[in-house]
């Protein structure tokens, strides 16, 4: 009767290694370990650079060319931060304002991604970043606006919704468009 269970055991991997399921699955966590490792030492360097506090200001100086205010620093939490201050109102950027994490987790997905040509990847990271500044910029110019021009409870709902729209739109959009453009090239290259 032992032996029948080991037997029905070892059919089920046979099924799964014929349906092409283990190999998937081991495709899957060699992805997420090389996305864990990179995703770690992105925000690792991030850290050691202090990029987040250079990247507000960077994000507080644009907007200062596109909306005016005076660029200064903020003290939240005993931690200071770039601020933009527009008449009465005081606009803090966090880490989160910077686009870092959408940055990191989208380039740690291309660099994670096997069977793509290096040159692909480094054209996607050059893209991703391009990317990320320009509807991180976007996101921030409107959620400012909508602060100076509503109420402030109306626009941190606009910013929850921003937020986490930008985070999806823009790390599952363009994943999914460079891998579709990455693979369907490479497929007509085999052609």
């Amino acid at each position: 009767m032992k032996k029948r269970k080991v037997n029905n055991t070892l059919g089920i991997f046979r099924v799964l290694q014929y349906r092409g399921i283990l190999r998937e699955a081991k495709l899957s966590a060699i992805f997420l370990i090389y996305f864990i490792i990179s995703f770690a030492l992105f925000n690792l360097v991030f850290l050691l650079l202090n990029l987040d506090y250079y990247a507000g200001f960077y994000i507080a100086g644009i907007m200062k060319a596109l909306l005016g205010g005076e660029v200064k620093t903020a003290t939240v939490e005993n931690k200071e931060l770039a601020a933009l201050q527009i008449g009465p109102s005081e606009i803090v950027f966090s880490s989160l304002c910077t686009g870092l994490l959408e940055l990191s987790v989208l380039v740690s997905a291309i660099i994670a991604s096997r069977g793509i040509k290096i040159k692909k990847r480094i054209i996607g990271v050059a893209f991703a970043t391009l990317t990320v500044f320009v509807f991180n910029i976007m996101r921030i110019y409107i959620t400012i606006s909508f602060i100076l021009s509503q109420n402030l409870n109306e626009a941190e709902i606009l910013h929850n919704i921003l937020f986490k729209s930008f985070l999806f739109v823009v790390i599952v959009g363009f994943y999914f468009l460079w891998f579709k453009w990455s693979t369907e090239s490479e497929k007509r290259c085999k052609e």
